[in-house]
This record gives C-alpha cells, sequence and structure tokens, in this order.
C-alpha cells in the first residue's frame, strides 16, 4: 500500500444467509480463507490492473449466516461504503453446492480469491447500516 495515501479501519457485515434476488446463499464455514489470507488485498472493482486500494485484515463467518470483513483501505473507498455508494464484493470459485426445489443454490465449499470494492447503482446507495454484498 502506497504511505502517501491515509488509510483506516473499517468492518463491513454481509448476510448471506438469505438466497436474495440473485439465488444464491453462502452456508456458514463453507469458504476456505487461508489462501487469500496470504496475499489479501483489496481491490476496486476487481482492476487487477489498477493497485490495491486496501489489505483484509481478518475474516469471520458466522453461523448466523454473516460474513464479517475487517479491512484497511484508503479514508476515500471507506467514506463510500459508510455512505452507501459502494459494497465489499467477494470473489470465490464455488466448489461444491446443492441446488434446491425452489431453483436456489446453497454453497457449500469454495475458494475465496478476492475482495473488490463496487460502486451501488445510484437507486441502491441507501446507509442501511449493512453491506448487501453479493453472493459472488
Amino acid at each position: 500500500m502506497e504511505s502517501d495515501r491515509e488509510y483506516i479501519d473499517i468492518e463491513v457485515v454481509m448476510d448471506w444467509s438469505d438466497p436474495g434476488p440473485e439465488g444464491m446463499s453462502v452456508r456458514p464455514g463453507a469458504l476456505k480463507v487461508d489462501e487469500y489470507m496470504k496475499n489479501s488485498v483489496v481491490l476496486s472493482s476487481f482492476d487487477v490492473r489498477t493497485p490495491p486500494v486496501g489489505k483484509t485484515t481478518e475474516i469471520e463467518f458466522g453461523e448466523d449466516g454473516k460474513c464479517r470483513i475487517k479491512m484497511k483501505i484508503e479514508r476515500t473507498y471507506a467514506e463510500a461504503i459508510l455512505e452507501g455508494a459502494m459494497f465489499a464484493n467477494p470473489g470465490f470459485i464455488a466448489k461444491k453446492w446443492t441446488e434446491k426445489d425452489d431453483g436456489t443454490k446453497e454453497y457449500e465449499e469454495g475458494d475465496l480469491l478476492s475482495i473488490g470494492l463496487v460502486a451501488k447503482p445510484p437507486a441502491e446507495s441507501q446507509d442501511n447500516g449493512e453491506d448487501p454484498g453479493s453472493k459472488g
């Protein structure tokens, strides 16, 4: 991370227990994070050509289906998340899942590859205290 930029600590919470409009949920403990945490950079919009905007310091998957991600990221990105204009979007490879009768999928096993910060469409940019994230 570049030293001339100001970084702050932030925590985002994503609820992966509800399939939502994407029709996907992630079972607690399904994603392995060990490899990602060895180089846990946070990217802006998953663009690998731009420098990282921060680093993930901790990831916790609760039995309640919520994923808590602690990051140290550039202040401008942290403020955009807190204002509801951006969200953290984990990218992962699903290795095992169950397709349910209602057409939804529950991911049971996978590897976390990246965390990108993504802008929300203007109509969705509201601060509701919780990051909806993406299911992958």
